[in-house]
């Protein structure tokens, strides 16, 4: 249902933009922080929108979502950026990760205009890229800025080295 180069993730809960994996071939494929041993994820890609959160807010079916979301990329593309020197960790239950910051173009006018036409007020994802999780365990939506802002920042010398050579 979602224009490439866009990925509608199963069962209607996110939309994803894909990232190829060259972009974060300077990162190692295994980190330790905290005493926690995290592995690089095989596939990259930022979050866009939380369909299944926007739904409910809107109380519309998330068909409904997607077709805004459509629209909206087919007038304002969101387009990848870069990365910004920004590793946070996130844990919930048992799910830890490291996350990277990075910056989308008309992921605020996505927002305002969603929040417009289905009288709603979701908060702007924050645009972030997954780089470790614990192995078999899922990434973890992190739903607003207050959330991310909340979050501890990751200093470490592997992960500056990396970022220092990402060609983005």
């Amino acid at each position: 249902m979602i224009r490439e180069p866009y990925i509608e993730k199963a069962g209607s809960e996110s939309v994803w933009l894909p990232l190829p994996a060259s972009l974060f071939l300077p990162f190692p494929a295994e980190i330790e922080w905290n005493t926690i041993k995290f592995r690089k994820k095989d596939e990259f890609h930022v979050t866009l929108l939380h369909v299944k959160n926007a739904s409910i807010a809107a109380n519309v079916p998330t068909e409904e979502i997607l077709t805004f979301f459509d629209l909206f990329i087919e007038k304002h593309p969101i387009e990848f950026l870069s990365t910004v020197d920004d590793f946070r960790y996130m844990q919930e239950n048992e799910r830890k990760t490291i996350v990277v910051r990075c910056d989308v173009s008309n992921l605020d006018l996505l927002f305002t205009e969603l929040n417009e036409k289905f009288n709603i007020n979701v908060p702007k994802q924050p645009p972030h890229v997954t780089i470790y999780s614990l192995p078999d365990k899922p990434a973890i939506h992190i739903l607003s800025e207050a959330i991310m802002e909340s979050l501890e920042r990751v200093s470490a010398q592997e992960l500056e080295r990396a970022f220092s050579n990402m060609h983005t």
